[in-house]
């Protein structure tokens, strides 16, 4: 009789969401500021280690913007890098999104649910930040991103953050409205 070895069954934690709800101004994700989203600022951050399958942001859009809005997730990479780490592969046609003259009119946008996306392959880690890629701005034609203006999610440890080419520019007292499902 030969001696077989069986896998142990292995558990499976359900998804997980992650939400930060509350958000009372926009801001605009333009020629200038090309990435917005949270950032992960410490390594014991809730969202440390966490692998996502799908985020959501509430965005609206201003005149008549071009081009497409993705979600990804970037590193700083301890300074002015933007390397990406992952794609959500959902895109949105600007020109699709609901109209607003000062973002008040957003709804919410779902990156990563559809068919063919591939969630992370990889826990997130301090410096990574979740956010919204967008780069067919002209003019006044940009889209907007809500955020709370006030710290309302795991303190300084996970904050607001904007990709002003070529820098990061960080807001410890904001956090960007969002919800993130695990996989």
């Amino acid at each position: 009789m030969s001696n077989f070895i069986i896998d142990p069954y292995k558990f499976k934690e359900p998804p997980q969401t992650y939400e930060q709800l509350d958000s009372n101004v926009a801001t605009s994700i333009d020629a200038d500021k090309v990435f917005v989203g949270e950032g992960i600022n410490a390594a014991d951050a809730e969202l440390v280690g966490v692998t996502l399958a799908s985020v959501t942001f509430k965005l609206a859009k201003n005149a008549t913007p071009a081009g497409t809005v993705t979600a990804q997730v970037r590193n700083l990479g301890g300074g002015s890098d933007f390397t990406l780490v992952h794609d959500f592969g959902t895109t949105y046609t600007a020109t699709d999104l609901p109209a607003s003259v000062d973002g008040s009119d957003a709804t919410d946008h779902t990156f990563g649910e559809s068919e063919g996306d591939d969630p992370m392959t990889s826990p997130l880690s301090n410096g990574d930040v979740i956010g919204v890629y967008y780069t067919g701005a002209t003019g006044s034609n940009w889209v907007w991103i809500r955020y709370q203006n006030t710290d309302v999610y795991d303190g300084t440890k996970a904050i607001f953050q904007r990709y002003d080419d070529p820098t990061w520019t960080n807001q410890t007292g904001a956090d960007c409205y969002f919800s993130f499902t695990s996989t």
